[in-house]
């Protein structure tokens, strides 16, 4: 006898069946509405974050907002907006939005570019964090140099050398990986007092009468080539042309500062074409250029004398000057190194034959509405060779009796650097490469990091 329709059992079986798939199903459906919903909210704050970041479409936009953050609320949103800095390895600046909502946090950053491929002032990731624990990475030692420059190209450093023998290289290549080591050499006669790179080229200023400037591709940088070189037009037949002491690029213009000579000592130089460059704006500083460093449309130098900073602009097909500065102690102090952020300039003086402790080495000006002014000045008593700085943060090589890396906190309360790395040499330059700091002596390149 077979049973008609279902027993107790099997009605409970498949209610409870039903039920876990009611169950399910609900939770899926919770879990979908509630993914909807926070989907619309992202996308509604990214739609939000847009706006913002929309409000900044150039440079200018952004100029003067270092190191303050700017907050903007809208109705549902507190957004934090902050301008980073200027990355000097990329040439770009960087604005990041941060937003949270609820539990909800979003990201948006916003890259901005006025300054071409502009090599001088690396920015530092080194910079970031408050730890002062800088440590010493690598080094390496070349005998018997006389090293003048140092540039980060790729994975590696390029190194100028002048010394009195004719048959030492002028260029060494140097691979930092896995530790620093000479993979390369160049001889490109008489000596090379400074360098500068953009792309494949490398521009170094030759100590030479035949020519000031070399052009050398790095295409394959183990075995650099020298590919063309180019004098300065002299003023008068029997000139004696000068030795460059400092190089800058940016937009297919090299800026090329020279010691003092009967010529301009601040030469623009155009190589938008390498193979074939030809010389272009010019101007009389009145002593010898230690230190170029562009932002924009604005050149600024260190000088050895009176001025000893400065700021030049090609204004009606002349390349004027538009700003100076003199402190005390300039007939004994030379200006030696610059570094800029969007609203600080700072400077970096040597020490001149014995300290004085009103001649200061150390000075943090303010730029706001077009204006440079004087922020705050200390007395080092030991000249500044490098000079890297974010936000209100600075670093600086220092050389004398003792030769130090030094930290400037917040330069808002104390400008006085703190040590925080001894040298073994006395520093000539030192220059960022990414998360590193390369500092450079006489015979030595030390990497620092944290």
């Amino acid at each position: 006898m077979f049973q008609k329709g279902y027993s107790l059992i099997e009605v409970m079986v498949v209610c409870a069946v039903g039920t876990v798939y009611i169950a399910v199903g609900y939770t899926w459906y919770v879990h979908l509405t509630q993914t909807v919903e926070r989907d619309t909210r992202r996308n509604l704050h990214v739609q939000q974050l847009t706006t913002i970041l929309g409000q900044y479409t150039k440079y200018e936009d952004i100029v003067g907002k270092d190191p303050t953050p700017l907050v903007a609320t809208t109705s549902a949103t507190i957004n934090t907006t902050i301008f980073t800095d200027i990355d000097r390895v990329t040439s770009k600046v960087h604005v990041s939005v941060t937003g949270l909502q609820g539990s909800e946090m979003v990201q948006g950053e916003r890259v901005f570019s006025r300054y071409g491929d502009v090599q001088n002032n690396a920015w530092c990731g080194v910079m970031t964090g408050t730890s002062v624990g800088f440590i010493q990475k690598d080094a390496i030692t070349i005998p018997s140099a006389n090293l003048t420059a140092i540039v980060p190209y790729d994975r590696y450093l390029i190194v100028s050398n002048d010394t009195a023998t004719l048959s030492d290289p002028d260029i060494y290549v140097i691979d930092m990986v896995p530790t620093l080591h000479v993979v390369a050499t160049l001889t490109t006669g008489p000596g090379i007092s400074t360098l500068v790179a953009s792309g494949r080229y490398l521009y170094a200023g030759n100590t030479s009468v035949a020519s000031q400037l070399q052009i050398i591709d790095l295409q394959s940088p183990e075995h650099p080539v020298v590919v063309q070189e180019f004098k300065l037009p002299l003023p008068t037949a029997t000139t004696s042309p000068p030795d460059p002491s400092v190089l800058a690029y940016q937009n297919g213009i090299i800026y090329m500062g020279t010691e003092k000579w009967n010529g301009s000592e601040l030469q623009m130089i155009d190589v938008s074409d390498p193979l074939h460059p030809k010389n272009s704006f010019t101007a009389e500083t009145n002593s010898m250029v230690q230190d170029i460093a562009l932002d924009g449309y604005s050149i600024f130098v260190a000088l050895s004398s009176d001025p000893q900073f400065a700021e030049y602009r090609v204004q009606e097909s002349t390349l004027s000057r538009v700003w100076s500065f003199t402190p005390t102690g300039a007939s004994v102090q030379e200006g030696k190194r610059i570094n800029i952020l969007p609203r600080l300039l700072t400077l970096g003086r040597t020490v001149g034959g014995f300290n004085i402790v009103t001649n200061h080495e150390l000075f943090v000006m303010n730029r706001t509405n077009g204006s440079i002014k004087l922020a705050t000045s200390t007395d080092i008593g030991s000249g500044i060779y490098g000079v890297v700085s974010s936000g209100t943060t600075i670093l600086a090589v220092i050389g004398g009796g003792i030769s130090y890396l030094g930290r400037v906190e917040d330069y808002t309360k104390s400008i006085l650097p703190v040590g925080i790395l001894a040298l073994n040499e006395k520093p000539k330059s030192m220059m960022c490469t990414d998360n590193s700091l390369a500092i450079l002596g006489q015979q030595s390149v030390v990497m620092i990091t944290r």
